[in-house]
């Protein structure tokens, strides 16, 4: 197996991009991507097809794309901290509580049929070779539990899943390594490989939603736009197309009547801060509003609050917080929230319906600036405030 290091021509060709991308991002960007590739990225292909379209992208993501080979993601373990034995008589201590390990761009979202949040597998973003996390877990009444289904996805990073009330089924698709997409079904007790016909292509940062306007399932694909028949994916060639993107955020929004999309990393390279709207009918449409999110590389992270209406979005590397009515942004002032980073691993926010909160697996780094041990930290949006949990 070879040895992590920096390929030179690929860090030499993404610092070329860097100087005409990182213009417009924010200050130092340029210099914490390439500490992070120069320390960490090996001596492989890139697995976003493109370094130029992927320069721009938030460190975590251009890190990710240097670092992962396709071909190469190994499946991963499914993490648990284990309890500590105690000998006979011994005045045992609690168990240590079930954690998930730490991971970038995971599958993560509310199971309407068995009444939780959902987790499962993710990018082991501080491994190298890099591997795929195969793990499933829940996450309710304020704990994780990690659930041991009879058969998993083989470790699916980038992975996204959505609820689909039409077959009550949690569907799940993903990167497996190598070849497109896989697409599986979670019942509330195991996984089944759907094997449909067509499946969308692998990307390193496709997400799927539930379009309750239109009755269907949604994938966003970076450059194309595909949607569930039921059996099988539907490429959709609308009229009116979304310009291709990354590290975007993206939410079902029933009071705009349709999916909205915010935000990311164009595929020229340059930062988007204009917000789109999906429906069957017209395609992708522009939505104006007279005020937008910053020019960061996010938000990466978004879902619809049902009890305020509106979406949230959570963008990592400003720590900023941001509410979409339907017509404009508001940036959200909270007293507390989760901090900015340097670093954003993609993570993923969801809407738990039991206790009207937005939930945001945030990707603790302990190391600035690079990739050092990453763990997932739920936190909670209550329409005003953020709430650590856990």
């Amino acid at each position: 197996m070879t040895e992590p290091r920096a390929d030179d021509a690929v860090v030499a060709e993404l610092r070329e991009n860097l100087s005409h991308a990182t213009a417009v991002t924010a200050p130092g960007l340029e210099s914490r991507i390439m500490n992070s590739v120069a320390t960490r990225a090996p001596r492989r292909r890139s697995w976003v097809v493109g370094v130029a379209g992927a320069a721009a992208l938030s460190a975590a993501i251009v890190v990710v794309g240097l670092t992962v080979h396709r071909a190469g993601i190994a499946p991963g373990p499914n993490p648990a901290q284990a309890s500590a034995s105690h000998p006979p008589g011994a005045s045992a201590s609690p168990p240590a509580a079930e954690v998930p390990a730490g991971r970038g761009m995971p599958a993560f979202g509310w199971d309407a049929k068995d009444g939780y949040l959902l987790l499962y597998g993710g990018l082991n973003v501080g491994s190298a070779p890099a591997s795929a996390f195969g793990d499933t877990w829940a996450w309710r009444a304020g704990r994780w539990e990690q659930l041991h289904p009879a058969t998993s996805p083989p470790g699916l990073a980038p992975a996204s899943l959505a609820y689909d009330p039409q077959s009550g089924q949690t569907i799940v698709v993903g990167d497996p390594g190598s070849g497109p997409s896989q697409t599986w079904a979670w019942d509330g007790s195991t996984w089944t490989d759907l094997h449909p016909a067509t499946n969308p292509p692998a990307v390193a940062s496709g997400q799927i939603v539930y379009d309750s306007t239109d009755s269907q399932l949604v994938l966003v694909a970076e450059q194309s736009t595909w949607t569930w028949t039921g059996g099988n994916w539907k490429l959709n060639n609308p009229a009116s197309s979304l310009p291709g993107r990354w590290a975007f955020g993206v939410a079902d929004d029933p009071a705009a009547s349709g999916v909205m999309i915010t935000g990311g990393i164009a595929s020229t390279g340059s930062i988007t801060v204009d917000t789109w709207k999906w429906g069957v009918a017209a395609g992708w449409t522009p939505v104006q509003t007279a005020v937008v999110p910053p020019s960061d590389p996010s938000p990466s992270n978004a879902t619809y609050d049902a009890a305020r209406r509106q979406v949230v979005a959570f963008s990592q590397i400003s720590g900023t917080t941001w509410t979409f009515d339907g017509t404009n942004w508001t940036q959200q002032h909270p007293m507390h929230s989760p901090p900015p980073s340097n670093l954003d691993y993609a993570m993923r926010m969801a809407y738990d319906p039991v206790t009207q909160q937005a939930v945001l697996l945030y990707d603790r780094n302990t190391i600035t600036d690079n990739i050092g041990t990453v763990t997932v930290e739920p936190w909670a949006w209550n329409g005003s405030d953020w709430t650590k949990l856990g």
